[in-house]
C-alpha cells in the first residue's frame, strides 16, 4: 500500500474558500496599510501555509510523501502567476519561482502584526491578487465539474426513458427514478 498522498485531494476547489478569505483580508490589510492582531484566521492561515509549503516542497527543498501534492500546487500555482504576467515567455520556470518564493516569504510574515511599508503593500496587493485568481479558478473548475455531471445525467436518465421497455420500467418509475 502507497503512504503517498494523492494529487488530486489538493486541487483547485480544496482552496476556493481560503484563497477568497486571504484575499479579502488582504485587501483590507492594503487599505488599512496594516496588518492588525488577528487578522488572519488561524484556520485559513494555517491552510494559507499548507497551500505554499506544498510549493516549497516542489522547489527540491526537501521531500515527503507530499511530493504529487506538492507537485500539482506547484503546478496550480505557476499555471496562476503565469496568467496574469507577460514576464515568463521571456523568463521562464526561474522568474515563476522566485515569485512565488516571494510569496511564500511574505505569507510566513502575515502572522505578525505591523505597518506595512510600501514595499510589503505591493507584496500584499500581489499575494491578494494571487489568491484572487486562485479562487476563481477553483470556482471555473467546480462550474465545469458541475456542467458535465448536469451534462452525463441528463444524458443517462434520457437514454434510459428511450430504453425504459428494454429496462422494463414504466414512464412514470423511469420519471420517478431520474426526474424527468
Amino acid at each position: 500500500m502507497s503512504t503517498t498522498v494523492s494529487a488530486g485531494i489538493y486541487g483547485l476547489r480544496y482552496w476556493i474558500f481560503m484563497a477568497k478569505a486571504m484575499s479579502r483580508r488582504l485587501d483590507k490589510a492594503v487599505e488599512t496599510g496594516q496588518i492588525e492582531p488577528d487578522a488572519f484566521p488561524a484556520g485559513i492561515y494555517e491552510d494559507a501555509k499548507m497551500f505554499f509549503d506544498l510549493v516549497k516542497e516542489s522547489f527540491g527543498e526537501r521531500t515527503s510523501i507530499y511530493l504529487p501534492s506538492s507537485m500539482h500546487v506547484y503546478s496550480i500555482a505557476s499555471d496562476i502567476v503565469r496568467d496574469y504576467s507577460e514576464i515568463f515567455e521571456k523568463q521562464g520556470r526561474d522568474k515563476i519561482q522566485e515569485i512565488l518564493a516571494r510569496h511564500v516569504e511574505f505569507c510566513d510574515s502575515l502572522n505578525d502584526s505591523r505597518v506595512l511599508d510600501e514595499d510589503e503593500l505591493q507584496r500584499a496587493r500581489e499575494l491578494s491578487r494571487f489568491f484572487m485568481r486562485l479562487a476563481r479558478a477553483g470556482e471555473a473548475e467546480r462550474y465545469q465539474n458541475a456542467v458535465r455531471l448536469s451534462f452525463s445525467r441528463d444524458l443517462t436518465a434520457s437514454l434510459i426513458l428511450r430504453h425504459r421497455h428494454h429496462l422494463r420500467l414504466s414512464e412514470k418509475a423511469a420519471s420517478f427514478l431520474f426526474g424527468c
